[in-house]
């Protein structure tokens, strides 16, 4: 006896459907934690500490008035100091490093100030947005940070009678003097200390320390703070702007041992500069000094190379 309208599933079509199903199950899953760790790390980027600034004794100070300014794009107002030399129409800005403060070195940034003022500077040290005592709620790692930088220009040329401007950056304040360099005609020289040379770089070498795979956290992150912030990760085009800059001087400054930002990416951008046909660029780099160290390793022969660099500048 046969019956008929019934059909025999085997058992191996239900075992791959659960398969996959699970399958798709562990996918979403690990996108959503993949998801979750990357939007927590860009928020974690954008946010960093405020570096309180460093109290000091008045009498190691030059004297200095304080200074604020808006951005380029007039969406914060900064704060800063400036440093005059009497009857002087040259200025060096001060750039700091991501998560720090006008003080860069702490108190011994002001060794560096009254280098600059006995070489015959004034001297601006500001914060940038999201830092010190200036406005922002978000650090852009120099993509907005530029604007602020330009607005220093503005303020140093219209405010302080600069009829010179000579960029002074450490690592991201670095890229960004890079960045305003190519940008501003008001620049004169850049001297750039540990700069990055894009943001993949920047932070294929921040997700070592993190910690995380470069894949898919080089995209994924990159996402979330583009979302965050508003900005464009591509325009942070810092190996161009090198090129932008010839023949402005520029001043290449980088520890052999920085873990951070690698020798290979300064060097490089030293030599896209040259690459235009320019030599005005030197590369000086400080041996078994790490990331940003290279002054407090030897602030004597730091400071000695930062002034020789200044005294090639012919400034009426």
């Amino acid at each position: 006896m046969r019956i008929s309208g019934m059909v025999y599933v085997p058992r191996r079509t239900h075992r791959l459907r659960k398969i996959l199903v699970v399958l798709l199950i562990l996918i979403l899953l690990s996108a959503i934690v993949i998801a979750g760790i990357s939007a927590f790390t860009a928020w974690k980027v954008i946010h960093p500490p405020k570096e309180d600034i460093m109290p000091f004794s008045l009498n190691i100070a030059p004297e200095y008035k304080d200074a604020k300014f808006p951005s380029n794009d007039g969406s914060v107002i900064l704060s800063g100091w400036f440093f005059e030399k009497k009857d002087s129409n040259k200025t060096v800005i001060l750039s700091h490093d991501y998560g720090k403060n006008r003080l860069q070195f702490g108190e011994q940034t002001l060794d560096i100030v009254k280098g600059l003022l006995n070489k015959g500077y004034n001297v601006l040290a500001f914060d940038f947005r999201n830092s010190g005592k200036s406005g922002g709620s978000v650090t852009t790692i120099s993509m907005l940070e530029k604007e602020d930088l330009l607005g220093a220009v503005k303020y140093a040329k219209e405010s302080c009678g600069s009829k010179h401007i000579v960029l002074m950056g450490f690592s991201m304040g670095a890229s960004t003097s890079l960045l305003t360099a190519a940008e501003s005609s008001d620049v004169d020289a850049v001297i750039a200390d540990s700069p990055f040379s894009d943001f993949n770089s920047y932070l294929k070498n921040r997700l070592i320390r993190w910690k995380l795979p470069e894949f898919p956290f080089n995209v994924t992150i990159p996402f979330f703070i583009e979302l965050f912030t508003g900005t464009e990760i591509e325009k942070l085009d810092i190996e161009s702007a090198v090129k932008k800059i010839a023949p402005k001087p520029v001043l290449f400054i980088h520890g052999s041992k920085d873990a951070i930002v690698r020798s290979s990416e300064v060097s490089r951008l030293a030599s896209l500069y040259s690459s235009t046909g320019n030599a005005n660029a030197e590369f000086w780099e400080c041996e078994g000094s790490g990331h940003l160290d290279a002054y407090s390793c030897n602030p004597d022969a730091y400071l000695s190379k930062v002034l020789e660099f200044l005294d090639t500048l012919k400034f009426e």
